[in-house]
């Protein structure tokens, strides 16, 4: 099949699942980095492969947006593959927010966003100012294959060890950046979809004590077990995210 042919049929795909195509780089030797993007509830969102930057990556990436009321979701799909002589290979989707949206990341303490896709590892960047190596504040998630909201708090980021180490000051945060990684512990090679929407800044409370949580009038009990064992106690973490609140909760063992 030739690339026209390919990327007609994709149109056609699209079309018939109500998503329209923002951006398709199935050349991973055109370099292209600005080709693509849409902007969403004050997010600038692109998507790119590891031919950026002079990667020589083969890792190929399409932007999708939803139509209609799925108008705010935004998909990527592709090949994730090995940058040959490499031991690692990428694709990311950038989210580049408006002051509006940058304010709210720097006077928060979490962000949130709903996500759907094939069950594969994801890894997302908390991208700062401060750090100038690529060696980012990191957060692994997996893609669910129904649709789920993902909180993460800025103390569950987390900086490789290989960089420059740099404090995590929220005021330095500049993005967030979504990737499909190609090494086996994260995505892994060959395919891969996912797609995001209604990113946003929130904020937390905590607390602990006991099995049950009162909040805004609503009793939260917790009645299960863990591995085999009944917690003596439990902490929390709510999150205020919008108009909804999101309950994590914390085992502590014996």
């Amino acid at each position: 099949m030739t690339k026209r042919n390919l990327l007609m049929g994709m149109l056609a795909l699209a079309l018939i699942f109500g998503m329209t195509i923002i951006g398709c780089d199935d050349d991973p030797t055109n370099g292209n980095e600005g080709d693509n993007g849409v902007t969403i509830d004050g997010w600038s969102w692109t998507a790119h492969n590891d031919n950026d930057d002079n990667e020589n990556g083969i890792s190929t990436v399409t932007l999708t947006q939803g139509t209609g009321a799925d108008s705010n979701k935004l998909n990527i799909s592709g090949n994730v593959r090995l940058i040959p002589g490499k031991n690692y290979g990428y694709v990311h989707l950038l989210a580049i927010p408006n002051n509006t949206n940058l304010t709210a990341l720097k006077t928060a303490d979490s962000f949130s966003f709903k996500c759907k896709g094939d069950g594969k590892k994801y890894l997302l960047h908390a991208q700062l100012s401060t750090v100038t190596d690529f060696c980012h504040y990191e957060y692994t998630f997996t893609a669910p294959e129904t649709e789920e909201t993902i909180t993460v708090l800025y103390n569950d980021l987390k900086q490789p060890s290989w960089g420059t180490q740099v404090p995590f000051t929220k005021d330095n945060i500049t993005r967030i950046n979504f990737h499909a990684r190609a090494e086996s512990h994260i995505t892994g090679e060959g395919a891969y979809n996912l797609t995001i929407w209604d990113l946003k800044a929130g904020n937390s409370t905590s607390g602990g004590g006991g099995t049950s949580l009162t909040l805004s009038g609503q009793v939260y009990k917790f009645e299960t077990t863990y591995e085999g064992y009944v917690p003596k106690a439990l902490t929390y973490t709510s999150y205020s995210v919008g108009d909804s609140t999101a309950l994590k909760w914390y085992f502590e063992e014996d």
